[in-house]
């Protein structure tokens, strides 16, 4: 759960609201709604959510204006996991705001571990000092108390999950879309090139299908957790790749049709992109290898139908499975999962 501070000053409203504390007002980045509790949450994280706003408001900071660049409290992350329940606080503050110092950091310390008796399931705080001025949850992370990670569970594996870390939000959900990823996917043996692959679940969770899987990511962090997580399950057939994927695609088919020991055969594809798509120039090179099957996991529908209409306009792919999986509840976004194979 992300929740935000702010404040809300419209003299044509007559609203001169200087602390506000929950959620963003839809397609208004500066107005935010207060709120006594989230209805997507549990009965702990409301809990939570609710100690913290009786504190912040009864410190005497000031929240953060996006239109001035002052202010000190910005946003409270909530990381729950479902199995373990352990959860992660990150406390998101301007650290430029003009009267902070280490006082404020000793104070928010102090906080942290009288939330801790009260919550035993928190098992680490973070402050991250964000000065940036795009509303987004950034900057340096400073382990206040606990431990750097928490840990979940998916699929019988394990995962240790950072501030910083990409990680499904709904653990439910998430099985359920690995198990269409893996239900769907026929092949057994081969290489797995696991693309846009954030910490590597799915290249760790198909480990066991395929003799050599890569997993290429962009984000250094991610593939150092993805490296550190298949290290904690065993799994010893994955290669960590932090590179761009049209980079990594362009250089892996060079070296395999150049190296004829190992000419490219067997090649499998799982591509996971952001909400915008495979890179335009990833495209062509992804038809090169001619792969006998494809999995694309979309979150974005628009994206993926425009990706296929490249990938059917320029290849004799054939789509033979579409499902949809309903990630996130009570909103209009949706996860598609596709296969593709060769006619």
């Amino acid at each position: 759960m992300e929740f935000s501070w702010g404040k809300y000053i419209s003299e044509k409203e007559g609203i001169h609201d200087t602390f506000r504390f929950g959620f963003h007002a839809q397609a208004q980045f500066d107005r935010i709604i207060d709120c006594d509790f989230c209805v997507l949450a549990d009965d702990e994280t409301n809990a939570i959510f609710r100690e913290i706003n009786e504190y912040s408001r009864k410190s005497g900071l000031p929240t953060y204006d996006p239109k001035t660049n002052i202010g000190f409290w910005r946003h409270l992350v909530v990381r729950k996991a479902h199995y373990t329940n352990e959860i992660m606080l990150i406390f998101s503050v301007n650290h430029e705001f003009e009267g902070y110092d280490r006082k404020h950091e000793g104070d928010i310390l102090v906080l942290a571990g009288k939330l801790m008796e009260q919550f035993p399931h928190i098992v680490s705080v973070y402050l991250l000092q964000n000065s940036g001025r795009a509303d987004i949850v950034t900057g340096e992370a400073l382990l206040l108390k606990g431990k750097p990670t928490i840990t979940e569970h998916l699929l019988g594996k394990t995962f240790e999950i950072n501030p910083k870390s990409f990680f499904q939000t709904n653990s439910l959900g998430a099985e359920k879309l690995y198990t269409v990823v893996r239900d769907m996917l026929q092949t057994q043996g081969g290489t797995l090139l696991d693309l846009y692959a954030g910490t590597g679940t799915i290249g760790i969770l198909l480990s066991d299908r395929f003799e050599k899987v890569y997993s290429v990511e962009l984000v250094t962090e991610a593939s150092k957790d993805g490296a550190k997580n298949a290290q904690k399950n065993g799994v010893d057939n994955i290669v960590f790749v932090n590179q761009k994927t049209e980079v990594f695609l362009k250089e892996f088919l060079a070296e395999h049709e150049a190296n004829t020991t190992s000419a490219l055969k067997d090649i499998s594809l799982i591509i996971d992109p952001p909400r915008d798509g495979m890179h335009p120039s990833a495209l062509p090179e992804v038809l090169k290898f001619g792969a006998k099957e494809i999995i694309y996991v979309s979150c974005n529908p628009a994206t993926l139908a425009r990706d296929l209409d490249y990938i059917f306009a320029n290849s004799d792919y054939r789509l033979t499975d579409v499902t949809p999986v309903d990630m996130f509840p009570h909103t209009h976004h949706i996860e598609t999962v596709v296969r593709l194979e060769k006619a």
